[in-house]
């Protein structure tokens, strides 16, 4: 087992608010595993980016900051926040 697989098991002790933003047709990261976070993970949030590719942070950038700014904007409230991309 890889240290990534190890860690994949782990992800549910992580207790504060999650972003995970994925791309629908990444052709590295399956959205599958996106999907696998979302059930793993006890207060997420998940964004699924329609044809976002692998780099949506690059080629859909104002798409991307649409979503993590308003869950960063939470952090001024003092809690400790997750960010999974």
């Amino acid at each position: 087992m890889s240290s990534l697989e190890g860690n994949f098991f782990r992800v549910h002790n992580i207790e504060q608010p999650t972003l995970v933003i994925a791309s629908d047709d990444d052709p590295l990261l399956p959205k599958e595993n996106a999907y696998m976070l979302e059930k793993l993970l006890p207060n997420v949030i998940l964004e699924m980016i329609e044809g976002g590719g692998h780099a949506f942070v690059m080629t859909r950038p104002e798409e991307t900051a649409m979503i993590v700014n308003p869950f960063l904007l939470k952090s001024l409230n003092n809690e400790k926040l997750a960010l999974v991309a």
